[in-house]
C-alpha cells in the first residue's frame, strides 16, 4: 500500500506530506508542543503507516527564521571613532509590552509568578542577550 501511495505521489495524483510551511503553520495554529507533535507523528506512522508531517527539526529550523523576523528589528549602524570605523549590530525587540504580558500570563498559569515581601506587588525582570 505504501509503495502504491508513493508512486501516486510521484505522479502528482496524491499528496501524502505537508510542505515545511504548511507544517510550521499547523504546528503553531494548533499550539503543539514538541512532545505533542512527535507523539502525533508517531501515532500516525504506527496506525496509518505514514505521517503527513516532516520531522520536528524542520519546524525548529523554520522557527529560527520566522520568529526572528516577528520579534526583532535588526539594523547595522557604522560607528566612527578615532581608531577608524566598525559596524555595530542593533537589535530592537518589537512589541515589548505584548511579549512581557504574554510571558507574565504564562508564568501565572504555571504558578511560577510569585510575589513576596521583598517585591510586594512590583514585578522585577531582567532582559539579557548574547
Amino acid at each position: 500500500m505504501t509503495d502504491i501511495m508513493r508512486k501516486m505521489e510521484k505522479n502528482g495524483n496524491l499528496k501524502t506530506r505537508l510542505s515545511n510551511k504548511e507544517t510550521y503553520t499547523i504546528y503553531h495554529r494548533a499550539g503543539f508542543t514538541r512532545r505533542a507533535y512527535n507523539d502525533l507523528c508517531s501515532f500516525l506512522t504506527d496506525n496509518l503507516s505514514v505521517s503527513p508531517f516532516p520531522y520536528i527539526y524542520i519546524v525548529r529550523q523554520d522557527e529560527r527564521v520566522h520568529a526572528s523576523r516577528d520579534l526583532f528589528n535588526v539594523r547595522i549602524i557604522p560607528k566612527h571613532s578615532g581608531n577608524g570605523s566598525r559596524d555595530v549590530v542593533v537589535v530592537e525587540l518589537k512589541k515589548l509590552k505584548e511579549i512581557v504580558v504574554t510571558k507574565l500570563e504564562k508564568m501565572a498559569e504555571m504558578g511560577t509568578l510569585t510575589f513576596d515581601e521583598a517585591t510586594g506587588r512590583k514585578i522585577w525582570f531582567c532582559i539579557s542577550s548574547k
